[in-house]
């Protein structure tokens, strides 16, 4: 029952958040500017095989999957949170603890497929100003795990893989761990700070199960085309089937409070995020139960 573990964490963020004003700052900021740039450069210049393909194959299914919420909403928060999935801090600690580290390097790149979107289609949904939009693209080339995913790439093009062993497998192990209890944490540490709204509970539970089951059925359709076109593993595939049961990603509130000055989606977030919870925990059951 390892899998439960990174719920553990975000019980520990939920009664760090009572004493710690400032808690999520720092645990954002670690985040963000050392740990997630150490894990994406190690991860990506130790790892063999290319994972361009599954970047792209990330960005595009949030990419479709905000074009398929327009014909359900009129509303552009949920049409972002029905887009942005919560890959890095959340997707990857489950993964590691239902799949083990092998599936680190394909999480990764799932990730940075997602921050593209956040970085560019979110901003510039965002913005209404359009002659600011080159702020996004200058967010993205200066946010830290974008710089360590090109100088990963660039390493691994003029001097090849590295190998992890010794002082620096240990490194990257305790790296790895660290990063997935701050980002578990950081979630429990926002579900204390935004109460939900109660009259909003059934309307964001119907969005979160229209968001599964298209997401789902979207997943496999995609999938598929890139693995008839050979752009894909099928051995991939139960790694990155977590995707869609994941909740929406906790930086859309982020990005609305700093561009809209509003924070409508504090609710979605919540809800959404305790229902992804519940399916998550089935779906780690149901890959052990097939696994043992």
């Amino acid at each position: 029952m390892s899998f439960l573990i990174p719920f553990l964490y975000i019980g520990i963020g939920f009664f760090i958040s009572k004493f710690f004003k400032d808690s999520s700052k720092i645990f954002s900021s670690a985040l963000v500017n050392i740990f997630i740039p150490i894990v994406v450069f190690l991860t990506i210049t130790s790892y063999k095989d290319s994972i361009i393909n599954i970047v792209l194959f990330s960005y595009l299914f949030s990419v479709i999957m905000y074009f398929l919420s327009l014909k359900l909403y009129n509303n552009t928060i949920y049409h972002v949170s029905f887009a942005y999935f919560n890959i890095g801090w959340l997707g990857l600690p489950v993964s590691i603890y239902i799949f083990g580290d092998s599936v680190t390097p394909i999480i990764i790149a799932a990730y940075i497929g997602g921050m593209f979107f956040g970085s560019t289609f979110v901003i510039w949904l965002f913005q209404k100003d359009n002659s600011t939009k080159l702020v996004s693209l200058k967010k993205l080339l200066t946010a830290p795990p974008f710089i360590a995913f090109v100088v990963a790439l660039l390493f691994k093009t003029f001097y090849g893989t590295i190998n992890l062993n010794g002082n620096l497998y240990y490194f990257y192990t305790i790296s790895k761990f660290i990063m997935s209890f701050l980002g578990m944490a950081l979630l429990g540490i926002w579900l204390q700070r935004h109460p939900i709204k109660k009259e909003e509970i059934k309307d964001i539970i119907i969005f979160s199960i229209m968001r599964l089951g298209i997401g789902s059925i979207l997943f496999l359709i995609l999938f598929n085309l890139f693995y008839a076109l050979g752009f894909i593993d099928i051995k991939v595939l139960k790694y990155l089937l977590i995707i869609p049961f994941l909740p929406v990603a906790a930086n859309v509130v982020v990005l609305e409070n700093y561009y809209l000055k509003s924070a409508q989606s504090s609710s979605i977030i919540a809800v959404n995020t305790i229902f992804s919870i519940v399916f998550l925990l089935v779906f780690g059951m149901v890959i052990k139960l097939f696994e043992s």
